[in-house]
């Protein structure tokens, strides 16, 4: 009955009324299963939006291509950043042992991936919330996309800064050219960046348009794959955990940062009708951060265990020969469980006044042994008497870190 009204009407009228009515089954359209197309008619030209953007049937975007590598890679790009809180508290909880420029530097790159995850999270709110269902959502130039990727460049930078320099000395020429090349991928980024303000097409597939941004991904994929080579042989993690030391290197060493590097590559360089390669950006930013903070983490024991090598050692050769027991077997056994005490205890005598006045470590031990001998020594000093739970001052009872 309607299209049978629209036919008396004016011809001026029949053309909008056809043109209402084509905007209303769009609409329709859109409460379809996801599989359909977002829209099947040209866009109208909106206030302050180029005419010269294309369609979304001609570009073949469907809801699983388009919105939802955003939605998933948001869910990743947070948990990640959730991850990076609870590594950065645990290590300023092991303050006295953190190196205050280590501090500063883990401040500011949890400090750039939570400034990128908030434009993250407006551009996602943007495109479900504020113009969903609208041509809006896939044409023009979203602020967060432009604000997030220059914020993602310099997170970059100075990841793999950090870890550039883990391995600057032994691989000087190499992490020189690598230098450079991080560089270059973060002026590409800039560039591409400020080309989504200048240029008059589809925002989230504009990137596609230039190489700048592919040759920045591809960049910086090459400089985490060459990275994470590098630090797979200069980690050595301090645990007895397997799975603990697996996800260590993994994490701290940056290959699970290439990994995603490089399929981010393979997902733009396939095709410009899909968002996934965003998906993986997204979460790229969360993998280079945790990889710095691991590195701190992992250096931090590596030093612990060193020390408490060095202290055993020191304990052992100012204690003077080690009993006779019997066995070798038992004297391997007794050298191991002392080397555990002094690990658990590591650090306490520096709370003890003769220690403290004699101004190290060595030479505390040296005089506290000499002026507390063990009674049934004879006034022989001997490892256990520096060991013993029942000859105070133990170590339990000085108490405190190195």
């Amino acid at each position: 009955m309607l299209s049978i009204c629209t036919l008396c009407m004016p011809k001026s009228q029949q053309r909008n009324g056809i043109r209402e009515l084509g905007y209303a089954a769009s609409g329709i359209a859109h409460c379809r299963p996801p599989s359909r197309k977002l829209y099947t008619h040209t866009p109208p030209v909106f206030s302050g939006v180029p005419s010269t953007f294309m369609s979304a049937e001609s570009l073949n975007l469907t809801l699983e291509s388009f919105f939802g590598p955003i939605l998933v890679g948001a869910f990743f790009a947070v948990a990640l950043h959730a991850t990076l809180i609870v590594q950065l508290y645990a290590l300023y909880e092991r303050a006295p042992a953190v190196h205050q420029p280590w501090k500063v530097l883990a401040g500011i790159t949890w400090a750039l991936d939570f400034i990128r995850i908030i434009f993250l999270c407006q551009m996602a709110y943007q495109m479900f919330v504020v113009n969903w269902g609208s041509v809006l959502s896939i044409v023009g130039t979203p602020e967060p996309l432009i604000l997030y990727l220059g914020f993602s460049g310099a997170q970059t930078l100075l990841c793999q800064g950090l870890l550039l320099y883990r391995v600057v000395r032994k691989q000087l020429p190499l992490c020189g050219a690598l230098g450079l090349a991080s560089v270059a991928a973060f002026a590409l980024n800039t560039v591409a960046s400020i080309q989504l303000r200048t240029r008059e097409t589809t925002g989230y597939l504009m990137l596609h348009s230039g190489g700048e941004f592919l040759a920045s991904l591809a960049l910086r994929a090459a400089v985490d794959a060459v990275l994470s080579m590098l630090l797979l042989g200069e980690l050595k993690p301090r645990t007895n955990l397997a799975l603990t030391r697996y996800l260590a290197v993994i994490f701290a060493s940056g290959l699970a940062t290439s990994v995603v590097a490089l399929a981010c590559v393979a997902a733009f360089a396939a095709g410009s009708s899909s968002l996934a390669w965003l998906a993986l950006h997204f979460a790229l930013g969360g993998f280079c951060s945790n990889a710095v903070v691991t590195n701190f983490h992992l250096d931090i024991n590596s030093r612990t265990f060193q020390r408490s090598s060095s202290g055993a050692a020191e304990l052992l050769s100012i204690s003077g020969p080690a009993r006779s027991i019997g066995t070798a077997s038992a004297a391997a056994e007794e050298q191991m469980v002392e080397a555990e005490h002094i690990s658990a205890y590591e650090g306490s005598f520096a709370h003890h006044p003769t220690i403290a006045s004699a101004g190290g470590t060595a030479e505390g031990v040296r005089a506290w042994v000499a002026t507390n001998p063990r009674p049934d020594a004879g006034g022989e000093s001997s490892r256990r008497s520096v060991l013993s739970d029942d000859y105070p001052p133990t170590y339990k009872s000085m108490g405190g870190p190195l």
